[in-house]
């Protein structure tokens, strides 16, 4: 059986964080709401003496002709080497056979455009209707996937990012100020992001919670995407009794 294989380069060609991404993503959300999505729990293997971990994850959607099995990783001192914190790839699965249909050579993107399409549905449905100022906790891929995820949602005029990574932020500013059209500042630490901001992104993969529930104020919505696992704990468990 001749069996479909796509590079990055191939899927970045035809899948990309836009209105319709986000559509596509909010429909599997429905599915699950409505019982009619399988999700087993996540595998992960930590490699902790390189900061990193490798996930399998999947999901089937009833009456879907395929499913795919994802290996992603998370690598979080790649930057000090140049290199990208996450890669990965899928095995695309019939359904109807249990054969598979493709691989998906994606080195992580699909992955990183879901993610940011995934937080931007949290605020597009949970966020105040009028964003003037967001906030960023890292610097990272997915700091930026989700401030693109963000701009289609709410369109905020003012960035303040905080990292504990002075490098990576700059290239961040640079970069990422130009491409949304947006002011960025650099904020001194997580407060003032969390004061300043009224929708904050945290994405880091933090062991310890560095958020605080002092610092929340009425209307604020957060998307804490880092913590993806059970180890991970970005926001301290009062945030949660107080919102």
């Amino acid at each position: 059986m001749e069996i479909l294989v796509l590079t990055e380069q191939d899927l970045r060609s035809c899948v990309s964080l836009t209105s319709d991404a986000l559509d596509a993503v909010g429909q599997a959300f429905v599915q699950l709401s409505r019982g009619r999505a399988t999700v087993p729990p996540i595998m992960m293997l930590p490699v902790a003496q390189r900061s990193g971990e490798v996930d399998v994850k999947s999901a089937y959607i009833e009456g879907m002709d395929s499913l795919a099995v994802k290996i992603a990783s998370g690598f979080f001192e790649n930057f000090k080497a140049g290199l990208p914190s996450s890669s990965g790839l899928m095995v695309l699965v019939s359904t109807e056979t249990g054969f598979p249909l493709a691989v998906l050579l994606d080195n992580g993107y699909l992955t990183q455009v879901r993610t940011g399409a995934a937080g931007a549905i949290a605020s597009r449905h949970l966020a105040p209707e009028s964003v003037e100022t967001a906030g960023v906790i890292g610097a990272g891929t997915q700091a930026r996937y989700q401030m693109r995820g963000l701009k289609l949602v709410r369109d905020f005029k003012r960035l303040l990012i905080y990292s504990l990574y002075e490098e990576e932020t700059d290239i961040y500013v640079r970069e990422m100020a130009e491409e949304l059209g947006v002011e960025i500042r650099r904020a001194a630490s997580v407060e003032e992001v969390v004061r300043g901001a009224s929708v904050v992104v945290t994405t880091t993969p933090s062991r310890e919670p560095y958020l605080a529930a002092e610092w929340l104020h009425p209307g604020l919505h957060i998307t804490a995407m880092g913590t993806d696992t059970e180890e991970k704990q970005e926001l301290d468990p009062e945030v949660l009794v107080k919102a």
